[in-house]
């Protein structure tokens, strides 16, 4: 028997009503790239090494790292998604039952104003394997 790597299919997860997120699996090997990446070393007087996790930069890289895209969704939708000491501010011409589409700007607004509840949601549903093998299997019975 043989293993390999092969392009999976990546779902979309109802995260609140309206808003389906597409969230790809974040493998092992990814998460302690991640994680490495958001540790900080230093030393106490003692010359002892310290690291020290940067949680809120761990929860935006993964988060980063695992959505992939959106169905568009209603500008209202916003408000589940980004800290509630942030503010919406619409631009001239907008409302709230406008769409956002993905794109690279919405997606970057987004994650570097969302907050702790949605990132764990997204970071969650990355690392849960089941959740992808039995979106894998329900394809396979839709193309069967």
């Amino acid at each position: 028997m043989r293993i390999s790597k092969e392009k999976k299919v990546i779902p979309f997860f109802e995260y609140m009503e309206g808003l389906q997120i597409q969230i790809r699996y974040i493998n092992d090997d990814e998460s302690t790239e991640v994680l490495n990446q958001s540790t900080d070393v230093s030393y106490d007087k003692r010359h002892q090494k310290d690291k020290a996790i940067d949680n809120m930069k761990f929860n935006r890289k993964m988060t980063k790292l695992a959505i992939v895209g959106w169905k568009p969704f209603k500008r209202s939708g916003l408000r589940y998604l980004i800290s509630p000491e942030k503010k919406i501010n619409l631009d001239e011409g907008e409302t709230m039952d406008d769409m956002i589409e993905y794109s690279k700007e919405a997606f970057d607004l987004i994650v570097e104003n969302t907050h702790v509840d949605f990132m764990n949601f997204v970071i969650d549903a990355s690392r849960s394997a089941g959740v992808y093998i039995r979106a894998e299997e329900k394809l396979e019975l839709e193309n069967l």
